[in-house]
């Protein structure tokens, strides 16, 4: 499974005024990326010249569920940008504020990583935060819909790959897949229960790494397709832990 970013124009890179995503690579150099079309989406600056290494990895989907539902009638696509750019806004501002980097979005799906284009710390946690202050602030725009999450952490292969003609950035690894099967998991959940207005799920193995600042359920257990012989715990991410609260798992 293959995440992609972004294009490489033969020997310059590609520059347009209004798009900054993980698109328009040098091979032989760093640098900034200019802001998401119509979202005022900013990210960090990204080292274009390492190669194809394996490191772990932190990969976030976001998503809108019936998003689709919404773009009725004459004013869709009047309406269809707008909330896009809103969501996105939201997602790309904490995905920044905890060091990661939105990689791809299509539509009301957007896809984050962390520890793959830049090395930082504690990248489970920060990926568990931004997730979590994400859906609160799409639950406070009341024409958007529902926010599912997916999490999953992971070793992958992440840097630029393609051809002579184009060159995108790929996470390559269990934890992509991993995460979407987490948002369209949560995406379910949040059609059964027509109260909540977003779902965190990830799988057990970010416990270690949020169990400290983060209140979270253990919910299910499921068989991933990377290992569909044994049935992987997932948990909900529900709420960031208060000052007096003692866990104990």
């Amino acid at each position: 499974t293959v995440q992609s970013a972004h294009s490489k124009s033969s020997g310059n890179t590609h520059n347009r005024s209004d798009t900054r995503s993980q698109s328009s690579r040098s091979s032989h150099a760093s640098r900034d990326v200019r802001g998401l079309a119509g979202a005022g989406v900013v990210v960090g600056a990204l080292n274009t010249a390492k190669s194809v290494v394996s490191k772990r990895v932190v990969v976030v989907a976001f998503n809108l569920c019936g998003f689709q539902k919404r773009l009725q009638g004459s004013s869709a696509t009047k309406t269809l940008p707008e909330l896009q750019a809103k969501f996105l806004t939201i997602v790309n501002k904490h995905v920044r504020d905890n060091k990661g980097v939105v990689d791809s979005f299509q539509g009301d799906h957007v896809v984050a990583s962390f520890n793959a284009v830049s090395n930082v710390a504690s990248a489970p946690k920060r990926a568990a935060l931004t997730a979590l202050h994400a859906a609160t602030d799409a639950a406070a725009v009341p024409e958007l819909p529902p926010v599912s999450i997916g999490i999953s952490a992971g070793t992958a292969f992440v840097g630029n790959m393609g051809n002579s003609d184009m060159q995108r950035f790929n996470i390559v690894g269990p934890a992509y897949v991993e995460a979407m099967m987490m948002e369209r998991l949560a995406c379910e959940q949040l059609a059964e229960s027509k109260e909540c207005p977003w779902r965190i799920l990830g799988l057990g193995n970010l416990i270690a790494d949020i169990s400290l600042e983060l209140y979270f359920q253990c919910v299910d257990f499921v068989a991933t397709p990377n290992d569909k012989a044994k049935a992987s715990l997932v948990i909900s991410i529900e709420r960031l832990k208060t000052m007096t609260e003692d866990e104990w798992m």
